[in-house]
């Protein structure tokens, strides 16, 4: 057989032939770890502690996953008030998550 040649895989192809566009890729990559995070959201999770508690990972693990891919675009976040009274931030994805 052959080598099949995806007209789709050519833009991704000329767009890998430049550094930038390559180390942008990099930069914006997402984890296993990401994509669990993403289907917690889209469960209806919007705080670290929710995911935190539907993976079984600390707190403070998912909380700097969250900032990295909000820094990365992927999320917005707002803060409202905890139940203690403290703060916390609510995440939400800038994609519809299904």
């Amino acid at each position: 057989m052959g080598n099949f040649f995806f007209m789709e895989d050519l833009d991704i192809r000329l767009a890998m032939l430049n550094p930038n566009t390559r180390n942008r890729m990099k930069e914006l990559s997402i984890t296993k770890g990401d994509e669990d995070i993403f289907y917690c959201m889209a469960q209806g999770d919007k705080t670290s502690t929710q995911i935190a508690m539907n993976l079984d990972c600390p707190v403070q693990t998912i909380s700097m996953r969250l900032k990295t891919l909000r820094k990365k675009g992927y999320l917005t976040r707002t803060k409202s008030k905890s139940e203690t009274g403290g703060v916390q931030y609510e995440y939400q994805s800038i994609y519809k998550l299904n």
